[in-house]
């Protein structure tokens, strides 16, 4: 039982906050118990689980958890996509009910928008740009 050597751990890279915490658990649990055995001071593998942990701390304190998202935006970056696409749906029935095609057009990639855009500030000001292309292509553009 004594000549057990401590293997490192080999996992996959964490998918979220709550993984890597059980993954950095993990491997302090094992580097303690790696520790308590008798003559281990100078054991390569257990040498090479203590900088892996310290690795893996100093990832985690470089990359703190993620803000909580929903489908990859965040909660204002649903709200303004949720207003863009309110507004496209309206342009998209101005511009029918008034047989301006440019005002449908606007609508339609207002209510696009949304899907490529998951930064709520690059969300509203892509979106008011594209309400203003669209109010100068119909002032200056005969169609």
């Amino acid at each position: 039982m004594d000549d057990e050597q401590p293997t490192p751990a080999t996992t996959p890279p964490p998918s979220s906050a709550s993984s890597a915490n059980a993954q950095l658990e993990a491997l302090t649990k094992q580097l303690q118990a790696a520790q308590q055995r008798p003559g281990q001071q100078n054991n390569p593998q257990l040498i090479a689980l203590t900088e892996e942990l310290e690795r893996a701390k100093a990832e985690e304190a470089a990359n703190p958890a993620a803000p909580d998202t929903f489908f990859g935006m965040t909660f204002g970056a649903l709200m303004v996509g949720l207003v863009a696409s309110t507004l496209g749906l309206g342009l998209i029935r101005y511009g029918k009910v008034s047989q301006q095609w440019i005002f449908a057009i606007v609508g339609v990639a207002l209510m696009v928008l949304p899907f490529f855009v998951q930064d709520a500030l690059i969300l509203t000001v892509a979106s008011v740009g594209t309400v203003g292309l669209g109010f100068l292509v119909r002032r200056f553009v005969s169609f």
